[in-house]
């Protein structure tokens, strides 16, 4: 199982002309489908008067699912979609999303000029998107009694764990973001320190 990804940390616009086309480029951070298409049509209806909307997306879920879609929306098959997609890769990016608005100039770019076209244009975009690399983390709940607390809050310093929520009960019962890579290392290890914390595993974030 992998430990970490790239994707873009910033979203971006850029404006492309190709012998009078205008190509509107923009990238997008997504975690899932829903939320692509969801651009993807906000797009198309910020757009209508546009010749062509053309998207590609890969995006990575918990361990080997990854869903990836391109769309030529109307161009030549593999002309356009498949050079976004082809940018996107490249990048090594996950998680990430590029449509781009083709508004026709009244030129023929032709098959090849058209891969690169949306091939460049997706590039120039990804070029203004910094880049980040994001740990894949599972999220473990921790309960345990008040007189732990101070302890464990050390121990969570020490190992730079994120905690992501702490509600006080009769216990407490606190949320923590682990590296999927030391997951099994870091329960053992703060069982061991606390000799009784339950440590219950949620999800992979």
């Amino acid at each position: 199982m992998k430990s970490s990804y790239q994707t873009i940390s910033i979203e971006a616009s850029i404006k492309y002309v190709e012998k009078k086309s205008v190509f509107l480029a923009h990238s997008f951070l997504v975690t899932s489908e829903t939320q692509a298409q969801q651009l993807i049509s906000d797009a198309k209806k910020k757009h209508r008067d546009a010749t062509h909307n053309v998207y590609a997306y890969y995006i990575s879920g918990e361990e080997s699912q990854v869903s990836l879609k391109f769309s030529d929306d109307g161009e030549p098959s593999g002309t356009a979609g498949l050079p976004v997609l082809d940018s996107i890769r490249k990048a090594n990016l996950e998680n990430t999303l590029i449509i781009v608005t083709r508004y026709f100039g009244g030129i023929q770019l032709g098959a090849p000029g058209l891969v690169r076209a949306y091939g460049k244009a997706a590039s120039l975009c990804l070029d203004e998107s910094a880049v980040v690399t994001k740990l894949i983390c599972t999220s473990i709940k921790l309960n345990f009694e008040y007189s732990l607390l101070e302890k464990i809050q050390k121990f969570l310093s020490s190992k730079s764990i994120e905690t992501s929520s702490v509600v006080y009960k009769d216990v407490v019962e606190m949320d923590v973001l682990v590296p999927v890579d030391i997951t099994e290392i870091f329960a053992s290890e703060i069982f061991d320190l606390t000799q009784g914390v339950e440590v219950i595993t949620k999800s992979i974030l």
